[in-house]
């Protein structure tokens, strides 16, 4: 199971970096096998590497604080391409990504 948070606060992703047992306040989506391959195969993480530098990994928990970026990861993935059968998981995604915004939080991809 692959996990995306959205902490309650920037203090709790400084504390999670430091320990990663932590446990966030916040909203978290779990991604099953199938919701991770949508979101892998969509242009999401491609397009957020090539505007920011920065690689979501599959293989490694990727920490998103800067405010900037997570702005950038927002916009894109409004605009992401997903099929039909996809919305709801796109859905959820904006919303996380709205939070962090709200927030000034971070996302936090525990791949």
């Amino acid at each position: 199971m692959r996990i995306i948070l959205a902490p309650d606060s920037k203090k709790e992703v400084i504390v999670f970096i430091n320990d990663v047992n932590y446990e966030i306040t916040g909203r978290q989506m779990e991604l099953d096998e199938k919701s991770f391959k949508s979101f892998w195969e969509s242009d999401i993480v491609s397009t957020f590497n090539k505007k920011t530098g920065k690689l979501i990994d599959d293989f490694e928990t990727t920490i998103i604080v800067d405010d900037n970026e997570l702005s950038i990861l927002k916009e894109i993935i409004e605009g992401a391409s997903f099929n039909i059968f996809d919305i709801s998981l796109k859905n959820e995604l904006v919303a996380l990504a709205k939070y962090a915004n709200q927030k000034k939080s971070g996302i936090i991809f525990i791949f």
